[in-house]
């Protein structure tokens, strides 16, 4: 799993933005330390959220946990907020690229060509996945709300792993157990996001591929996945029918939150189009090599050989290059000669990848956000790291046909080093961009000066001193979003902070009495006096 951690590591500082700041700060002001209360202020907000047009309870309770945890982390080791989050974005890298890798394994495992020791592509794929984890963009998944949307694919993959096991590919009747398991996953599935809508239908995806790699597609509807699919999908759609019933009766009346609302018009087809691109590698490149033009950035080889992290980084992808592709080499004396079951796999790991990409990017295209915006390709979006697994997987198929076609000895070694390399210099490139976007995010002023606050709240100087800097602060924001009615404004920030300050430090982020301005207007500051922490 190293090869997608290596590529991600320059993001690990990347600034908290937008709503990911923001529910920091309400979670660990309304949350704090007791994890009951994520809990309770999650239920407590279903019916405002209804209002809206989404059903998410179990995901914002853990939402709710996560951000006030890593505030709790931040406290205590004196990390700055989005550095704490920028590791936890390393550890579901790392899960994302073994459940990725899980499902490919499986795929060619029912080919019988799937264990690592006798196939090469299932070497390659960890170096296939981490060439596609282009950020793309400040608002990608990669870099903001990462465990509820880099989360969200974890999930339905460890969903599809489970729906689909070794042993439930054969006929047998289920322990009484596993019906009552399959239908609460369902209803979890269904409560959590709304990405994770896909789920029950990526699962039936992973089953039939695996079912159609083994030549036994014929006998799909006899076997126990079939079974604990059909309870997985009646647990799901147990808890969302009624909820979209209720979402559909409140949102007659009024307009919905506009990324949740679906509209099926002409616009969709060229959408979908659009985001199923994005989550292409190339696409991602151009992309951020376009952020950075705007940002004036030049970085050139000079500024390369200063970056020693970078120098790290780039030598860590020459190392696993160098020792996959050996091991690669090394499958080829106990490949399988059969090309039938290449063939096989190849179809039913590509069928499964195209369907991995395009259910999301189908999803996204739907939304009235989307068609409304109109992001461009390459700029990435709440959906870009599920397409992401999904090229991977199509990308792993291609190489499953190349290794299936090369039967003589020295071709296959040399497609093996031939892609190997490839492989290599696409996963440099994606490093390159990713480290590139955090040059934009460093020299961009909100970005910059939203990290300086985040870390003044940690760093706490209770001194007139410290209070000037923070309050300098709140004013430099304050130039560059100054309109009260904008929730990212500065006075709306300022007072976030405050609240937040006044529950862990007992005084405000920014006292306007020592700074010689006036407090947001917030009567819940006014009359928080003490510590609640």
């Amino acid at each position: 799993m190293a090869p997608s951690v290596i590529v991600v590591v320059p993001l690990v500082g990347h600034s908290l933005l937008g709503d990911d700041r923001r529910r920091l700060y309400g979670a660990a002001n309304d949350v704090g330390s007791n994890p009951l209360r994520g809990i309770g202020h999650s239920l407590d907000t279903v019916g405002p959220f209804l209002d809206r047009g989404n059903f998410r309870p179990l995901g914002r309770a853990v939402e709710n946990i996560e951000r006030a945890a890593v505030f709790d982390i931040s406290e205590a080791t004196g990390l700055a907020p989005h550095a704490v989050n920028g590791v936890i974005r390393l550890v579901l890298i790392a899960m994302l690229a073994f459940g990725s890798f899980g499902l490919v394994s499986a795929v060619l495992r029912s080919a019988g060509i799937g264990r690592a020791s006798s196939n090469p592509a299932v070497v390659l794929y960890p170096m296939i996945l981490a060439a596609t984890l282009v950020a793309g963009d400040h608002y990608s998944p990669i870099t903001s709300y990462n465990l509820i949307l880099i989360g969200s694919v974890i999930l339905m993959l460890a969903t599809a792993l489970w729906v689909a096991r070794d042993k439930d590919m054969v006929q047998r009747r289920l322990a009484w157990h596993e019906p009552v398991a399959m239908l609460g996953l369902g209803a979890v599935l269904a409560s959590t996001y709304d990405l994770i809508y896909l789920a029950p239908l990526l699962a039936a995806a992973f089953a039939v591929a695996r079912a159609a790699a083994g030549s036994s597609a014929r006998q799909l509807f006899r076997m126990a996945c079939i079974r604990r699919w059909a309870y997985l999908s009646a647990g799901f759609l147990a808890v969302f029918i009624p909820a979209r019933i209720e979402i559909a009766k409140r949102c007659s009346g009024s307009s919905c939150y506009v990324a949740s609302d679906a509209e099926l018009t002409t616009e969709v087809f060229g959408r979908t189009a659009d985001r199923l691109l994005t989550g292409a590698s190339p696409a991602g490149w151009r992309y951020t090599a376009g952020l950075v033009d705007r940002a004036g950035i030049n970085f050139g080889l000079a500024d390369l050989a200063r970056n020693v992290l970078l120098i790290a980084l780039l030598a860590a992808v020459a190392y696993v290059t160098v020792t996959v592709g050996r091991n690669a080499r090394g499958t080829l004396s106990v490949t399988s000669q059969d090309s039938v079951s290449w063939s096989r796999a190849a179809m039913s790991l590509g069928a499964l990848g195209a369907i991995t990409a395009l259910l999301p990017a189908l999803l996204v295209g739907l939304s009235r956000r989307t068609q409304e915006v109109r992001p461009q390709v390459g700029e990435a979006w709440r959906e870009t790291i599920m397409v992401q697994v999904g090229w991977s997987l199509m990308a792993t198929a291609a190489l499953v046909c190349v290794f299936g076609i090369a039967r003589r000895p020295g071709s296959a070694r040399l497609a093996a080093v031939v892609v190997t390399a490839m492989l290599g210099a696409t996963m440099a490139l994606t490093l390159l961009a990713n480290a590139r976007l955090t040059q934009v995010d460093r020299i961009t002023p909100l970005h910059a000066i939203t990290s300086e606050m985040a870390t003044a709240a940690i760093h706490f100087d209770p001194t007139e001193g410290g209070n000037a800097r923070r309050c300098r602060l709140i004013d430099d924001y304050t130039a560059i979003l100054p309109n009260p009615r904008q929730w990212v404004s500065g006075p709306n920030v300022w007072s976030e902070l405050d609240e937040l300050m006044l529950s862990v430090q007992g005084i405000p982020f920014c006292d306007p009495v020592l700074h010689g301005g006036n407090r947001p207007a917030n009567p819940e500051i006014e009359d928080a006096s003490q510590p609640r922490r």
